[in-house]
């Protein structure tokens, strides 16, 4: 399907939209937890420094402290679709991760002891091609949305 796609002008019905949803996890100290959002450890005499602060698509989760168990706090939101009609060339292809998961866990490092380490996991990825609709811009496009009309090199011969 995809060579079918490369540099043939075609019609699109969606796209994907970056999205800065707000959701991260950062790192205060313990009495700025406190002072800030009321949040105190889940675990007793547990000094942990990372707060996980949620999607706002999701407005009913409030900033929590993690617990570095390896878990996967948060779920982040990188593109959401957005339904509109265009035309434009393909000229690439790539994997782009839609959703995925924030984490914070500890680790053992041979010269530093236990760490704590800041990770993200991809839940979510779509197939998508890089279409160019206009004189420098382009856009990402779901591959089930890009629907071929006619090969360049036919209209160039014409």
């Amino acid at each position: 399907m995809k060579d079918k796609l490369l540099f043939k002008w075609c019609e699109c019905s969606e796209y994907l939209m970056k999205v800065s949803d707000g959701c991260c996890i950062g790192k205060a100290e313990k009495n700025e937890l406190i002072e800030a959002f009321g949040i105190t450890p889940e675990v007793d005499g547990e000094e942990s420094p990372y707060i996980c602060y949620p999607s706002k698509f999701e407005p009913d989760k409030a900033p929590f402290y993690s617990p570095c168990e390896g878990a996967f706090d948060v779920r982040k939101y990188y593109y959401q679709r957005r339904e509109q009609r265009f035309c434009g060339v393909v000229v690439g292809f790539k994997k782009v991760v839609v959703e995925g998961f924030l984490g914070v866990d500890t680790d053992y490092d041979p010269y530093k002891g236990e760490v704590e380490r800041v990770f993200k996991h991809p839940d979510v990825i779509v197939e998508c091609a890089r279409v160019y609709y206009a004189s420098g811009k382009k856009r990402l496009v779901p591959i089930e949305s890009v629907r071929p009309i006619c090969d360049l090199k036919e209209v160039q011969n014409a």
